[in-house]
């Protein structure tokens, strides 16, 4: 027997402040420089500020769960969509330790506070 696919709409369960990237998911960006996204009401990724591994690994798991299009994560994460294709890469090729390399926290925290100023 098959089921019915059910027509209502989404139900709005996003945190007070979240921006929704997809339909029932949202990012919330905390003052400190962590975050938190939510699917469907539920927390599913958290990052701390300067914890750029749990970050990324919150992005690219929202597109290989295609929870959202690749666009619409790079857009909320700040970065370019080719960024999370080579962070995807990067997670495949050598899990989170390929992003956690002797010096890459400090480049990758300069870029993200040149990217926020709009110098870079």
């Amino acid at each position: 027997m098959m089921g019915r696919v059910l027509t209502q709409p989404v139900l709005a369960l996003l945190p007070e402040g979240a921006e929704e990237i997809a339909p029932g998911v949202g990012v919330l960006a905390g003052g400190d420089g962590g975050g938190l996204v939510t699917v469907h009401g539920l927390a599913t990724f958290a990052w701390d500020a300067g914890d750029e591994a749990s970050r990324r690994l919150a992005a690219v798991q929202l597109v290989r769960l295609r929870a959202a299009a690749q666009g619409q994560v790079a857009g909320a994460f700040g970065v370019d969509p080719a960024t999370i294709w080579r962070w995807d890469k990067a997670l495949g090729a050598g899990g989170v330790a390929a992003w956690c390399r002797p010096g890459a926290a400090d480049r990758l925290a300069a870029r993200s506070s040149l990217r926020q100023h709009g110098t870079l």
